[in-house]
């Protein structure tokens, strides 16, 4: 029961450190980034992208073990490497810092979809949304190529907060269930 406790508390921590992070952004730049990760452009102390992306990882390390099915494990620590890692190289412009970043934030959101597909398979139905939201958007832009109109929809963005929210719902409903 007090892992439980534990771990609900952690992961109450990273959604707030997360959705504080990306909500103050929002918020300054007065719309929605491209990515998570662009906003460390936007920042004007750019450690707290570090400072985020390494807390919110770290805070999951432990509700995550706790709620994953036996052999799971491995698939949400690769994923919470690779968050760790695009904190550690945030700058993705940067041509030694790209491949770091493009490494690491291809293992969380790969990492972490498979763990959420492996403890509860149907919260992977969330991706039809916003499938859904894109085609909608894009169907609603009237001008550009279609390339152009997907990238208006700010892509990265939406799959990085949806990868984030399935992983977080995921960790949630395995602990009161």
């Amino acid at each position: 029961m007090m892992f439980m406790y534990l771990s609900f508390i952690l992961t109450v921590m990273s959604i707030f450190i997360m959705a504080a992070y990306v909500a103050g952004v929002c918020i300054e730049i007065k719309g929605v980034p491209p990515s998570i990760s662009a906003t460390f452009f936007k920042l004007k102390h750019r450690f707290w992208f570090t400072a985020t992306m390494w807390s919110v990882s770290l805070l999951l390390v432990y509700p995550i073990i706790m709620v994953s099915k036996p052999h799971t494990t491995i698939a949400a620590i690769i994923a919470m490497v690779g968050l760790f890692l695009v904190g550690a190289a945030p700058n993705f412009t940067d041509k030694h810092q790209r491949k770091i970043h493009i490494t690491g934030a291809t293992l969380s959101l790969i990492g972490s979809q498979i763990w959420v597909g492996l403890n509860l398979p149907l919260l992977l139905l969330a991706w039809s949304a916003y499938i859904l939201y894109t085609i909608i958007a894009m169907s609603v832009q009237k001008q550009g190529s279609f390339t152009v109109r997907f990238l208006r929809t700010n892509p990265l963005f939406w799959i990085e907060i949806l990868s984030l929210s399935t992983t977080y719902a995921t960790i949630f409903i395995k602990l009161f269930e």
